[in-house]
């Protein structure tokens, strides 16, 4: 009797632990538990400084007012960034036409600022469509950590030249706010959030 109360004593801890750690059993991974976050409170996005394909300097809060799909990428990427530009451009020709550039726009940031100048970064946005008007492709001006940790991106390198990171869509409202994360291969709930709130 003493070991079956022991073992409900137990259960019940274990229970009570997994449900805390896992935001009332909504979310089994850190990731998923902080795109909830962010969907529940969004959280102010830095005013940061950029440098565009273009070589133009740039501030975030140019695009304040519109909509903003961005990603993280490196130029020297062979897996996961070539993929996120695909499918960016994807997410950019299933929204209307009239709201690209206009209502929405589009922010592939570097982190990778040394190797990602200018000239690399255009031919990034080239293979996909990336026009300035409607898409940055760009590099961050200030610290990295002041682009990467407001986002939660995780940046590693991997011993091989390049980097291991997190990859995800993230979403960013009128007023300058991230208000959504999406796992970099659902790009249709991208297209959904935008829609929404267009």
């Amino acid at each position: 009797m003493r070991a079956w109360l022991s073992a409900m004593v137990v259960a019940v801890l274990g229970a009570a632990t997994l449900f805390w750690g896992t935001d009332g059993f909504r979310a089994l991974t850190a990731e998923s538990a902080r795109r909830i976050a962010v969907s529940e409170q969004p959280r102010a996005v830095p005013d940061l400084r950029l440098q565009l394909q273009s070589g133009a300097e740039a501030r975030l809060r140019e695009l304040r007012g519109k909509l903003v799909v961005a990603t993280f990428i490196y130029t020297r990427c062979t897996h996961a960034c070539p993929m996120l530009g695909m499918r960016m451009q994807r997410i950019r020709a299933e929204l209307p036409e009239a709201a690209v550039g206009t209502e929405v726009r589009f922010l592939s940031l570097s982190f990778d600022p040394e190797y990602d100048r200018p000239q690399r970064l255009a031919e990034y946005g080239g293979r996909y469509g990336a026009e300035p008007t409607h898409w940055w492709v760009a590099r961050p001006r200030d610290a990295l950590a002041e682009m990467l940790d407001p986002f939660g991106v995780v940046v590693l390198p991997d011993g091989k030249g390049g980097f291991m990171h997190n990859a995800a869509f993230y979403l960013i409202d009128r007023e300058g706010r991230l208000t959504g994360i999406f796992p970099d291969d659902e790009p249709e709930r991208v297209v959904d959030a935008v829609e929404e709130r267009l």
